[in-house]
């Protein structure tokens, strides 16, 4: 697996990630979770995590836009998701085996907050609330991956085109 090779930077800005998950968090949980980040720039075309193995990582975009896409057997590839400030990418990393039978990699350049998964597990351990909000992302983040599903199936290639263009 590919990690950013940018030197990482705490995450000490004044005002905090503009990552808006991470602005949701609760005054504790914010306080466990931001220390723990590390802010990294990404290149287009960066790949965070290899398909079917267990990311070291979970990203929070800030800047970055990054892409889960399925690699096809036949060498083809389709875009699955997409991740930009709103939320994260890593959600299996929080779910059980952690492995997804995606690929991660930034789409658009940027930046990402990251924290390695095992101090994010950790932390939905300790703090409920954390495992709450991160179920809560899951579920919205489900539901845009089933209208995407079904916008690629009645859309035309215009109509796809402009939804993506809306989404990054």
């Amino acid at each position: 697996m590919h990690e950013s090779s940018a030197p990482p930077r705490r995450s000490d800005r004044p005002g905090g990630p503009s990552n808006q998950l991470l602005r949701a968090l609760s005054p504790p949980d914010y306080a466990l979770v931001v220390p723990q980040l590390t802010r990294v720039s990404l290149r287009a075309g960066e790949l965070l995590s290899k398909s079917h193995a267990r990311p070291r990582h979970v990203y929070f975009p800030e800047t970055a836009v990054l892409s889960l896409v399925i690699d096809m057997e036949d060498g083809g590839a389709v875009e699955a998701a997409t991740v930009g400030n709103e939320g994260m990418a890593g959600l299996a990393a929080t779910l059980g085996d952690g492995a997804m039978s995606s690929r991660c990699l930034a789409q658009i350049a940027g930046d990402a907050q990251r924290i390695p998964v095992a101090v994010l597990v950790q932390a939905i351990v300790d703090r409920p609330a954390l495992d709450v909000l991160l179920r809560r992302y899951t579920q919205a983040f489900i539901n845009q991956l089933a209208q995407s599903v079904a916008c690629n199936r009645l859309h035309t290639i215009d109509q796809r085109c402009a939804r993506w263009l809306l989404m990054t």
